[in-house]
């Protein structure tokens, strides 16, 4: 939506005395408001005449003409004592009837181009009503019923300022300088506006330095838009969606204080995003009302702290500041904060970062697992579907918080419970037998801190030339080999590790769960990174692999009978009957995949793979070599599927061809795509394997050459070092030769 056709912005002012700091508020926004807005003063039992002189306001306006600008209507609501700020709030929303709503205390003054600016950051998501969003009802307590939305909105937007808490608060250069004591003559008229009955004196406030404080930094932040986890309601810009969508302000708040946190938390947890415009500023004389109350600021805010951690059962999740007089209290102290370039832009500074693992019976594995990732989260969450062992406690004491969940054969359902739990902007989740270092650790914390799209290349490409918003970053799972080559043989298989908490944004699937499906229909995208967790402590003991397929398969029923014709089911049966060694059950089921899969779905060329070995299992090797043939006319540059071909060749005894399938593949680029497979088919295995081709074919030297070649990119790679030793021998050469 264009801002300069925005429709009408609701104004809520809730007033209890200080008349002057309205006056001055209200002028503000009759010089600086361009768009339509109307104006709604709900007052609090004020005794100063504020109620009188805001329905002489309305009558004025009702009586001017349609060219003179201000308000289009004034609508006055009298309280005849005290209701506080969320009664008040919610009685000015029921009675707006504007797109947007604007909650603005009284003791503000907003600056040129405010109103623009925040509306500006309102819909710069790319999203406006009628594009065909949709927010689903959501059943309480229910995620996996949710129809995942095309996109997350903006649903929220503050400005800055100079009295406020958190990422909102900037340093400004009038403070204290300018508002002051100044003289009364008629050059100062227009410049000057003085405050009666504040403590200490009349108080007026140069104008025209604060104009041009704002103009500049306006003009130094244009369209920065910065994402954060929580906003201060002294001037906040809601979506007319969030309140349909979450309802109105909490009233258990009283006279005010946590409800603006409460009701940013419920919107996030609508997926509504909250955003800063850094380039819209609005001065905050602060604290006014709750002066003029005489009211005891800090029991108010401990009776408010206590009634919004009981309402969200929190201890340290909901980290806030608050500012008390003319200091900063600090009540925990994790914000979000600034960046952008030149256009509207999203970014984070130190966001809140969520680690999520399921586990039962996990107590050999667990403790590595959570001592390498707690450094770089906020929060562990670990959701136990039923140890009898030690596994719980052992979470526990490393700081996890432990929530008990009935097992019911669905590992999604354990996952999304335990991302229901977390309070991070960010997931990051890992299983009990994974293991991350201080490095890759380090680079998760600092990819979530930048948070604005690190990647050059966004995985898969789907939508080329098409911009979305990236909503999870692919890493690496490294699977090292049970046998003797543990060090050096590894399947490496991506997988989305760190997405965004959004309520869409939920696992799919009872085994082999995927959260990428919900991130494309939810119109977001995910990026490669670097960084891989090590998937090293599986019981790989004959009667440990042996549950776990039996576990596997028996899931895998169940998801079968409720999706009988998904893809990825199909896929994931086959691969889990061939690793099984039922080879014929596995076929059936790859070609039934296949029939079902999209042309650009990831698995596809993988299923091709698994079919070749599982013929080539049963020695049916016509078929084997037909169905790599497919998969390479479709798939030309797949490295794995190069790589069977080449070993098919050599095996035929075919023995050029081989050669010059390996070096084919060795010499070759393949594009970047999602994928599961042993990491040496690219490097060392395939010059060890060209290197069993050339001494077949008699070259030793080139034999040699390709051996020495594979050790140097796996110097503990015993076959080749043996085949090395061997062919050197032959030569009657030793390794330095």
């Amino acid at each position: 939506m264009n801002p300069a056709n925005a429709a009408l912005t609701s104004v809520i002012l809730v007033t209890h005395n200080q008349l002057e700091y309205t006056k001055l508020c209200v002028q503000s926004i009759h010089r600086h408001t361009s768009e339509p807005y109307e104006l709604i003063v709900v007052d609090n039992g004020s005794t100063d005449g504020t109620v009188e002189w805001a329905k002489r306001l309305g009558l004025r306006v009702e009586g001017r003409g349609q060219e003179e600008s201000g308000p289009v209507r004034v609508t006055v609501a009298v309280n005849a004592v005290n209701r506080g700020f969320p009664a008040a709030a919610n009685q000015g929303i029921r009675a707006a009837s504007g797109q947007q709503i604007l909650l603005l205390n009284n003791d503000t003054i907003v600056s040129y181009g405010w109103l623009t600016r925040m509306l500006r950051a309102l819909y710069s998501g790319g999203w406006e009503k009628g594009d065909g969003f949709n927010l689903p009802e959501r059943p309480e307590g229910c995620f996996a019923q949710i129809e995942p939305v095309p996109f997350f909105p903006n649903g929220m937007v503050g400005p800055v300022s100079n009295f406020v808490s958190g990422a909102q608060q900037i340093e400004v250069t009038y403070e204290r300088r300018e508002l002051r004591v100044m003289g009364q003559g008629p050059e100062e008229e227009g410049k000057v506006s003085r405050i009666e009955g504040r403590p200490g004196g009349a108080v007026e406030c140069d104008l025209a330095m604060l104009d041009e404080f704002a103009a500049k930094w306006s003009e130094a932040n244009n369209g920065q838009i910065v994402e954060t986890n929580r906003l201060v309601g002294f001037c906040l810009l809601i979506r007319r969606e969030v309140i349909d969508r979450i309802g109105l302000f909490d009233e258990r708040f009283g006279i005010g204080n946590f409800e603006d946190d409460d009701f940013c938390l419920r919107a996030r947890q609508a997926g509504f995003r909250l955003v800063i415009a850094r380039d819209s500023f609005v001065h905050h004389f602060g604290g006014r009302t709750f002066l003029e109350t005489g009211v005891d600021f800090g029991e108010l805010m401990r009776r408010n702290e206590r009634l919004f951690r009981e309402k969200w059962a929190v201890k340290r999740e909901w980290e806030r500041e608050e500012v008390i007089g003319d200091q900063l209290s600090v009540i925990g102290g994790r914000e979000l904060a600034i960046v952008s370039a030149s256009g509207p832009q999203l970014s984070t500074l130190n966001p809140h970062l969520s680690l999520c693992m399921i586990a039962r019976d996990n107590e050999r594995t667990i403790g590595p697992a959570i001592e390498g990732i707690k450094p770089w989260v906020d929060e562990m969450i670990v959701v136990d579907t039923g140890s009898t062992d030690q596994t719980p406690r052992i979470a526990e004491g490393l700081g996890a918080r432990v929530f008990h969940f009935d097992w019911c054969d669905d590992i999604s359902a354990a996952r999304n419970e335990s991302i229901r739990h977390a309070s991070g902007q960010w997931i990051f989740w890992m299983d009990t037998d994974d293991t991350i270092d201080e490095e890759n650790g380090r680079k998760v914390r600092d990819l979530v801190r930048r948070s604005v799209n690190p990647s050059p290349q966004p995985s898969p490409p789907r939508g080329e030339g098409v911009s979305l918003p990236i909503l999870g970053y692919l890493m690496k799972v490294r699977c090292p080999s049970a046998g003797e080559n543990a060090e050096t043989e590894f399947i490496e298989v991506d997988q989305v590790k760190l997405f965004r908490n959004l309520p869409p944004l939920r696992f799919e699937g009872r085994i082999h769960e995927q959260i990428l499906m919900a991130i494309r229909r939810a119109g977001g995208t995910v990026a490669w990174t670097d960084i891989f967790v090590v998937h090293a402590h599986a019981d790989n003991s004959p009667d440990g692999r042996t549950r776990k397929l039996d576990r596997d398969l028996r899931i895998l029923g169940l998801d079968h009978r409720e999706r009988p014709d998904h893809p990825f089911v199909l896929f994931n049966l086959g691969m889990t009957y061939a690793e099984a060694g039922g080879h014929e059950e596995a076929i059936g089921f790859l070609w039934q995949s296949i029939g079902r899969t999209g042309d650009d779905d990831s698995h596809l060329r993988k299923v091709y793979a698994l079919l070749i070995s599982s013929y080539c299992h049963l020695g049916r090797h016509v078929p084997a070599w037909e169905t790599c043939l497919k998969g390479l006319k479709q798939f030309p540059d797949d490295a794995e599927l190069r790589f069977r071909q080449a070993t098919m060749l050599h095996q035929f005894g075919h023995l050029a061809e081989a050669a010059h399938a390996f070096e084919t593949l060795l010499n070759g680029q393949e594009p970047r795509h999602l994928s599961s497979v042993d990491r040496g088919i690219k490097g060392y295995r395939a010059r060890h394997n060209l290197a069993l081709i050339y001494l077949d074919m008699g070259d030793l030297a080139k034999a040699e050459l390709q051996w020495r070649l594979a050790l140097e990119i796996a110097p503990d790679f015993h076959p080749s070092s043996r085949g090395l030793s061997d062919v050197l021998a032959r030569q009657r050469k030793s390794a330095e030769d």
